[in-house]
């Protein structure tokens, strides 16, 4: 990999591929489904638990 990428780079991509795998780890743990999600799907939610409103523009 060191032809290819700085030592900076490989920091980065060591860390990217950590954060990515954390994140599918967690969706193994909670059995969330891909692809599920749907941006604004929980706004009734927050809206009722007294979140304030985010500007989605």
């Amino acid at each position: 990999m060191k032809p290819h990428f700085s030592e900076p780079e490989l920091i980065d991509l060591t860390l990217a591929v950590a954060n990515i795998n954390s994140w599918n780890r967690l969706n193994i743990a909670f059995r969330t489904v891909a692809g599920d999600y749907r941006a604004g799907m929980y706004k009734s939610y927050l809206k009722e638990a007294g979140a304030p409103a985010r500007d989605t523009n």
